[in-house]
Parts: C-alpha cells; sequence; structure tokens
C-alpha cells in the first residue's frame, strides 16, 4: 500500500518529505527527483527549515510565510501551510505547501508530513486575470455611469459619466433613448 502511495505522489506535482520538529531535521528520501535538484543538502537535512531560507533555496519575500508555517507546527499546532516560492532547477516555483502533524498513542507529536503541490500553472493564469482585470478597471471610464431616472415617466433627469458627455445626454431625455444611445456607443467602442 505505501508503494502505491509513493507511486500516486511521484505522478503528481506533489512532494512529499518528513520534518521531524523535536531535532529540526528533515528527511527528503522519498521526494520527487525534480525536486531533490533543488536540495543541496542531501536527504537528510538538518537546521530544517532554516537552512532553506539560509541556502535561498526560499524566495525572499515568501520566507515570513515559509517560517511561520513551520514556527506554528514547532509549537504544536496540528496543521499548518503556506503557499510560497521555491527554487526549483533554477527557477522559483510556486508551491502550496502544507503540514501536517503526527501524534505517537500518548499524544506527542513526533514528526510531520509536508507536501508541497506545484501551483505554478494556477499562479501564472492567476497574474494574467489579473493584468486583464487591471485593464478592464483602467478602461472603467467608459463603463461607470451614475443618471437619476424617473421610470414612470421615462425621463432622464441628470446624467454624468464619460457617456454623458461622449453621448450628450443629460436632462430631459427619455430613459429609452439613455438605454438605446449607450448600447449604440458600447456596441461601436467595446474591444473587451
Amino acid at each position: 500500500k505505501e508503494n502505491l502511495l509513493l507511486e500516486a505522489i511521484s505522478r503528481s506535482a506533489m512532494s512529499f518529505w518528513i520534518y521531524y520538529p523535536a531535532t529540526h531535521i528533515a528527511d527528503t528520501t522519498e521526494v520527487l527527483p525534480s525536486f531533490k535538484r533543488s536540495l543541496s543538502n542531501g536527504n537528510i537535512i538538518e537546521n530544517y527549515p532554516q537552512c532553506n531560507v539560509d541556502d535561498q533555496i526560499v524566495y525572499p519575500e515568501d520566507i515570513n510565510a515559509y517560517l511561520k508555517a513551520f514556527h506554528k507546527i514547532d509549537a504544536g499546532e496540528k496543521e499548518s501551510a503556506a503557499t510560497v516560492r521555491v527554487l526549483q532547477e533554477g527557477h522559483y516555483v510556486w508551491f502550496d505547501m502544507h503540514l501536517t502533524s503526527l501524534y505517537d498513542e500518548t499524544g506527542k507529536q513526533t514528526k510531520v508530513i509536508c507536501t508541497a503541490i506545484n501551483i505554478q500553472k494556477q499562479k501564472e493564469a492567476e497574474f494574467r486575470f489579473s493584468r486583464f482585470n487591471e485593464d478592464v478597471v483602467k478602461k472603467a471610464g467608459n463603463f461607470l455611469y451614475t443618471y437619476r431616472l424617473n421610470l414612470t415617466q421615462n425621463i432622464c433627469f441628470e446624467g454624468t459619466s464619460s457617456y454623458a458627455s461622449l453621448l450628450r445626454l443629460g436632462r430631459g431625455h427619455t430613459v429609452d433613448s439613455l438605454f438605446q444611445a449607450i448600447i449604440r456607443y458600447d456596441a461601436k467602442n467595446t474591444d473587451i
């Protein structure tokens, strides 16, 4: 059964290792080969997790989140997590890291199962969406508008927006003419 689990892990974008909080030692014997290439310390790593900071394996902006996750575990919490960038094959790659404490029959924390899932593609998609969103916000002046309407009488009392000046709308126009003008303008000028 253990071999099946390791086989499943090896076929995924997940890395797996064991951390011993009492001694600050990590056992990376079962780490995936692609992840192991970034570990220069061998399978048994002392002064863990600080050594990954000292060796610049953790991206500088992510050091606090990385260490905080381990400090929580060291303080006895059952679980902890962090999303951090880790040096892998010469580049920093985003990982979702989860730490889960294991206990002996007396309830004493004995070791921590650590997993890290490569989320680089997800982060790249998030960044692309964020840039797209920024473009939309920059163009938002063309989309945001406020009007004071009387729908019962079909009258537009006031219009304040980039549309108002472009469409020459304002006091006295009908609600119908307002919406027709906006729809025509959007159809001609929207590139999103």
